[in-house]
C-alpha cells in the first residue's frame, strides 16, 4: 500500500476512535446545552451537525478525485 494511503487510513481509524470516545461519553447527556453562539445547541444536534457536515465533505472529496476541481464557491 502506498505510503500517503496507509497515512491517510491510520489518520482515519484514529479520528474513527476519537469520534466513538466522544459518543461513548455524551451517552445520556443528549440535550445538555454545549454551544451557544446566538441559539443554543445540544449535544444531539452538534451530533447531527458533524454528520451532515461529513456527508457534505464526502461529495467535495468525491468530486475532487473524479474531477480535479472543488465545487466549494468562492466567498
Amino acid at each position: 500500500m502506498p505510503e500517503r494511503t496507509d497515512f491517510i487510513r491510520k489518520r482515519l481509524a484514529a479520528a474513527q476512535s476519537e469520534m466513538d470516545s466522544v459518543f461513548a461519553q455524551a451517552e445520556g447527556h443528549w440535550e445538555t446545552p454545549v454551544y451557544a453562539d446566538g441559539a443554543a445547541w445540544n449535544v444531539r444536534q452538534v451530533a447531527i451537525h458533524l454528520a451532515d457536515a461529513e456527508r457534505g465533505l464526502f461529495g467535495q472529496m468525491q468530486s475532487i478525485v473524479e474531477t480535479g476541481v472543488s465545487t466549494v464557491p468562492d466567498d
